[in-house]
């Protein structure tokens, strides 16, 4: 990780961070996403920060969207590739502090809504495109097709369907349908 063209003057800065392949799918990424956010914010009390990642780079994309970045525009040949001498473009994206202080207050769920695990297991089953048994616990480390980006739509349309916000430091620990139900009925 590296925050870097810091501006204490316009309180921002860019960050950057890197995750070693052999760990992609294992939802690290929300972890450091919220460690760098809770310093950027918390800690350092800035007001914006940004960073640019690779236009097809759908692992970081997914983790973005559901922390509600703003998406402000692409680059055209931002990146280089020194080896083929190509050029990719980038996602570049802002977040500022008021997204931030909304991420970490949770919305309640209706009382009464008498969520059972089921309820958790079709969301998974449909966003996996899997067949299981549907009581069952379903777990991320059990599951190949259950990685990082599938993580985020699973929660994202738990969100939708439940009307309910999860707090980021939340998003990485929900990594079974039992702890999803948790989750929710702790709400």
């Amino acid at each position: 990780c590296k925050l870097t063209n810091i501006s204490s003057e316009r309180k921002s800065l860019e960050w950057g961070y890197g995750i070693d392949p052999s760990l992609w799918g294992k939802n690290y990424i929300m972890n450091v996403q919220n460690a760098l956010l809770s310093y950027i914010f918390d800690v350092l009390k800035f007001h914006r920060l940004y960073g640019y990642t690779m236009e097809n780079n759908e692992r970081v994309k997914s983790s973005l969207k559901s922390l509600r970045y703003v998406k402000s525009f692409i680059v055209k040949d931002y990146f280089r590739n020194i080896t083929s001498k190509k050029f990719f473009n980038a996602y570049f994206y802002n977040f500022y502090k008021d997204d931030y202080i909304k991420l970490k207050k949770v919305k309640k769920i209706k009382k009464n809504q008498n969520l059972q695990i089921q309820d958790i297991n079709k969301i998974i089953i449909k966003v996996l495109n899997i067949k299981t048994n549907i009581k069952n616990d379903l777990k991320m480390n059990n599951l190949q097709k259950w990685d990082s980006i599938n993580h985020m739509q699973i929660i994202s349309m738990i969100e939708n369907k439940f009307s309910v916000t999860f707090a980021n430091k939340d998003i990485p620990e929900m990594s079974s349908s039992k702890i999803i139900l948790e989750k929710l009925n702790d709400n």
